[in-house]
Order: structure tokens, then C-alpha cells, then sequence
């Protein structure tokens, strides 16, 4: 009651608590000795599973994939495009975010579709009404530690350099823009027929490695482009993304119907941060801690602006990125299910209970 809620957190919470039995619905002031502790390199088996089930460019170049240069439509009518990054397709990041932090020059691709696609590091581009069948999995470099790895490179709103001295080690290399060896990407309208996952960087750095999800979101898990054995593993986790900052949902237009999103399965990002109308049948696990004076609060910041953001909070109230939109709230869904099994390769704590009416010895 003192803390985020400032009064009754009665008020925030609603839905049935149904504990095992002999357990309290409800304790407070618990300490985090029975909560499972997971990191990045956790996930290390399970993204390495969906990377290998992907194909890759024959060069660091996007372009040089067999589905860009050969490309398949998702309407006959309508022929995929490409267009090349330029002062004309400069946007802010987070995009439409009150409180953008740097600014991209992206590649569009729009009206294609890809199947069990790899995006290269340094992509950074801008996906529009595509659709992505099977694995999407966006490359990244994983030695991102350095306390610059996020300002390297950063710019201002007119495309100029922000911070003119500023660069980074990644690799035993100084490296003057982190934006080539990270991956920044925007989702807009897309249709998701299988699951999305990335490398596991040592670190979470939000302004170069994000994912966001915008307008109508899709994941179609029930596809008859999908086999069954696709269907059954797919719904394990539709994201896959350790230590990666993730969005969804609109920051300016709360009860949009155009932009919603329905997820399943176990949800994993750095930090994941809903907003607007949404559904998750499943868990989140974020790998993210904020720690004052390690990764993106090296150069200070307030650890309440890195937490899973569900719903709409203003900058005040720890939100870095947001403000409370008018004409509404909007609805997010989040049904857990503990039956669901996890996806295959994350390493984590097992718990065994003996059921013990299901077997027994006797003369």
C-alpha cells in the first residue's frame, strides 16, 4: 500500500487466486529464496534450437537472402518492395514513444514473406504487412557489455551525430556505431505463423537491441501452413528473446482495434512492456535486473524505468518510455496456465512432488 499502487492495491488487481491447498492465496513481504533465477545464458540451449531450424544470407547483407532476392508476395496482387535506409526513412526509437532515445535510418520491406528466416546484426529494419512462417530469428552480437554500447552511434533527430567521442569494445574492437553489430527491428501490421527469437546478448542494451511490435500483431499458431508437430512446439513460446527489450501495443491510441496482439506460451525478453489491447495465454520471464551503476544505469537512471511495463504508466511513475494516453486504458489479458510445458533447452530449477494415491505396495 506504500508503494507503486499509493493506496489499496485491491484496486489494481482482479480475477480469482486459487492456491494449492495448504497454501495462502496471498503473502507479503516475501524474500525471493524460492523464485527461480534465471539469466540469458539460460536460454542458451533453446535459442541455439530455433537458430539452427533458420537459414541465413550468404553475407552479413540482408539482401543476399534467397527470399529478398527471390522474393514471395503475401498477395499476388500486390508485389513485395523494398526500400533502402535514407533520410527519408528516419524514425525515432521507441517508435511514436513521447520519449524517443535515438533515431534509425531503416530499410522497409513490406509484402513479403519469409519462412524460418534469419536476420542478420545491423539490419535494423522496418517490416511492414509481411508475413513470417515458422522461426523468425534476429541476429545480434552477444559481447555487448561495454557501459557505451547503447550511446555509441546514438543521433539526433536530424540524423547528427549525438555523441561525437563516444565508442565501444565489442569483440577486443573499438567500435565508433553499435549499430552494426546489434539489431534494432520494427514489426508494423505482420502476421507470425510460428514464433520469433534472437541471440542472447551478455547485456541488456534497450536502444540497440529491440524488438517492437506495432498495429495489428498476428500469431497464427493454427495455420495449415504450420504441421502439428509445428503447432505443438510453437505454442511452447511464441517469443524468444533473452535480453532483448520488447514492445507491443500503441503508445498513443489505447483501444485501437487495429493494434492488438495475442501471444502464447512462455514469453521471454530482457524487459517486455505491453500496452493497449492484449492477450497472453502463458508466462512472462524477463532476464533483465536493473542493478544502479551496471549496464544502462552505468551513467545513472532510475532502476524503476527498466521493469515489465503492463499497461500504461507516465515517465513520473517509472515509465521512461510512455505517458498515460487519453481515451482510455486499454485491456490486457494475461491467463497463466501451469500445465503448459516450457519451451525445450532452457536450463532451470525441476520440482518433483510424489503423488502418492497413485501408487502403492501391498500383499
Amino acid at each position: 500500500e506504500d508503494g507503486a499502487a499509493d493506496g489499496a492495491y485491491q484496486d489494481y488487481l482482479a480475477g480469482p487466486i486459487h492456491p494449492d491447498p495448504d497454501d495462502s492465496p496471498l503473502e507479503m513481504d516475501k524474500d525471493l529464496s524460492g523464485t527461480a533465477d534465471f539469466t540469458a545464458s539460460d536460454f542458451a540451449g533453446a535459442v541455439n534450437n530455433y537458430k539452427n531450424e533458420t537459414s541465413a544470407p550468404a553475407s552479413n547483407d540482408f539482401n543476399e537472402h534467397p527470399q529478398v532476392a527471390s522474393p514471395t508476395s503475401v498477395d499476388p496482387e500486390v508485389s513485395p518492395t523494398y526500400t533502402p535506409a535514407g533520410p527519408g526513412t528516419i524514425e525515432a526509437v521507441p517508435y511514436k514513444s513521447p520519449h524517443p532515445y535515438d533515431y534509425y535510418e531503416r530499410p522497409v520491406y513490406e509484402n513479403y514473406v519469409f519462412e524460418n528466416v534469419r536476420i542478420p546484426k545491423g539490419t535494423n529494419a522496418v517490416f511492414r504487412n509481411c508475413t513470417f512462417r515458422g522461426v523468425t530469428f534476429v541476429e545480434t552480437t552477444t559481447d555487448n557489455d561495454d557501459p557505451d554500447f547503447n550511446y555509441a552511434g546514438m543521433k539526433h533527430p536530424d540524423g547528427s551525430r549525438k555523441y561525437q567521442d563516444i565508442t565501444a569494445t565489442v569483440d577486443g574492437q573499438e567500435v565508433s556505431n553499435t549499430k552494426h553489430v546489434s539489431n534494432n527491428i520494427r514489426f508494423d501490421d505482420c502476421k507470425f505463423e510460428g514464433v520469433v527469437a534472437s541471440d542472447a546478448p551478455q547485456a541488456y542494451t534497450h536502444v540497440r537491441n529491440k524488438i517492437q511490435f506495432t498495429g495489428k500483431t498476428n500469431f497464427d499458431l493454427n495455420s495449415d501452413n504450420l504441421t502439428e508437430q509445428q503447432k505443438q512446439e510453437f505454442r511452447k513460446s511464441t517469443i524468444m528473446a533473452p535480453q532483448y527489450s520488447v514492445d507491443m501495443g500503441s503508445f498513443t491510441d489505447p483501444d485501437s482495434l487495429s493494434e492488438r496482439v495475442d501471444l502464447e506460451g512462455t514469453i521471454v525478453t530482457g524487459v517486455f512492456d505491453v500496452r493497449g489491447t492484449a492477450t497472453i495465454d502463458g508466462s512472462i520471464l524477463s532476464t533483465y535486473e536493473p542493478i544502479p551503476g551496471e549496464g544502462p544505469l552505468a551513467r545513472g537512471g532510475n532502476p524503476a524505468s527498466f521493469n515489465t511495463t503492463l499497461g500504461y504508466f507516465e515517465s513520473s511513475a517509472g515509465d521512461g518510455e510512455a505517458e498515460l494516453p487519453d481515451g482510455g486504458r486499454g485491456k490486457i489479458l494475461i491467463r497463466y496456465d501451469p500445465s503448459r510445458a516450457m519451451p525445450d533447452g532452457i536450463s532451470g530449477p525441476i520440482e518433483v512432488r510424489p503423488m502418492m494415491s497413485t501408487y502403492y505396495e501391498g500383499g
